[in-house]
């Protein structure tokens, strides 16, 4: 990024005339791949602009490797927090490539500030604007390692179940399908045999679950999202609560469900932000008189809404707005961790679309709202 560019980036935060002041007190320097721009122990002294190329955010933790905690592309600020707090550095910066930097010591800024006091706080608002976009980022990359290692407990533990239960399952499938060719054999009444078919329906049944789990801890997303029908994901979700709403005496109601709409989409994914959201409805209602949930889909032009909606009667206005934001819960300490839906609403940024709270339902309702697609259902 040469001068004029660097113009370009910042004119609609400072003036040419107050980049030209800042120009005049910044020292360029250029580094080579793998260099150290600043280390923890440089002095703490100096804001640093990217002008071409970028730089690792690095941290020794000990290991062999020092840990990436991010990169920084062309543009970018760094050194905000040493300026404004005046302490140590916090992280190594090293040269991802080849790059020019422009270093502006903070003693300049102070003496710009006191000659113009408009520049000064313009200057403040563009670090306070760098500092907020990088902890937002932060929080995205907390939510992510959250996920991932919640996950990959789950998953652990998912794997040591399906091996235990599979095998019996195998065992009784067999021995129920030779029982029933022995009752065939011999004559036996029907009412037995109607047994072993019981028996059969819900060994089937444990199976279907346990292929259902394995599905979810198991298969990773691929990189590029595919076109799937929305229905089988929706009887998948079901199959994980419905049995759970049954026994607490929550009727869930499933309606209209536009079997010939499809999502372009991580299935499995989906059914994490469903889960959630049935999940949330569940201890939402779980102590009220009047107990339901619904579930419902409608078409909206280009895009399918998904609504999952309880017999609650709504979320306060005080809390609408930092509901998804992470660690936020309304629930008591050992119910919830406040990650849930800040990780749906990631999932459904990923897949480009939203989900927000139907306000103008006198219920409770969360909207999942996606890009839909016909899909053709099978001839029977």
């Amino acid at each position: 990024m040469d001068r004029h560019q660097f113009y370009i980036n910042y004119s609609s935060a400072l003036s040419k005339e107050e980049l030209d002041q800042i120009f005049l007190q910044v020292r360029p320097s250029r580094f080579k791949k793998g260099e150290y721009v600043i280390t923890v122990d440089s002095p703490f002294n100096s804001l640093y602009i990217v002008m071409t190329g970028s730089v690792d955010v690095v941290r020794n933790t000990g290991q062999s490797t020092p840990s990436l905690l991010c990169t920084l592309p062309e543009g970018s600020i760094f050194g905000e927090l040493s300026y404004i707090d005046r302490l140590a550095r916090s992280a190594d910066i090293i040269a991802r490539e080849d790059v020019e930097v422009l270093e502006l010591p903070f003693q300049a800024i102070e003496q710009l500030s006191e000659k113009n006091q408009k520049l000064g706080l313009k200057f403040f608002r563009l670090i306070s604007e760098s500092l907020s976009k990088k902890l937002r980022s932060t929080n995205d990359q907390i939510l992510e390692l959250l996920a991932a290692s919640s996950l990959f407990t789950l998953g652990t533990m998912a794997c040591y179940i399906i091996h235990e239960i599979n095998q019996p399952l195998s065992t009784m499938k067999l021995l129920l399908d030779s029982l029933q060719d022995s009752f065939e054999e011999s004559g036996f009444d029907r009412a037995p045999a109607q047994n072993v078919d019981l028996l059969k329906k819900n060994v089937n049944h444990m199976e279907s679950i346990v292929k259902d789990v394995r599905s979810i801890y198991q298969k990773n997303c691929p990189s590029q999202l595919q076109i799937t029908p929305l229905q089988p994901i929706i009887d998948q979700t079901l199959t994980f609560c419905q049995n759970r709403f049954t026994q607490n005496g929550i009727q869930i109601k499933v309606e209209n469900t536009c079997p010939s709409v499809a999502i372009n989409c991580c299935s499995t994914q989906i059914i994490q932000v469903l889960l959630n959201l049935l999940n949330n409805a569940f201890d939402a209602v779980s102590l009220l008189d009047e107990k339901w949930v619904k579930l419902f889909v409608k078409k909206v032009r280009d895009d399918v809404q998904i609504t999952v909606m309880d017999s609650g009667k709504g979320i306060p206005k005080e809390y609408q707005d930092r509901l998804f934001h992470p660690f936020f819960t309304t629930k008591s300490l050992h119910k919830g961790t406040g990650l849930g839906l800040g990780l749906a609403r990631k999932i459904t940024e990923v897949h480009q679309g939203k989900i927000y709270i139907d306000t103008k339902n006198k219920n409770t309702a969360f909207i999942i709202e996606l890009r839909g697609f016909d899909y053709k259902l099978d001839e029977p």
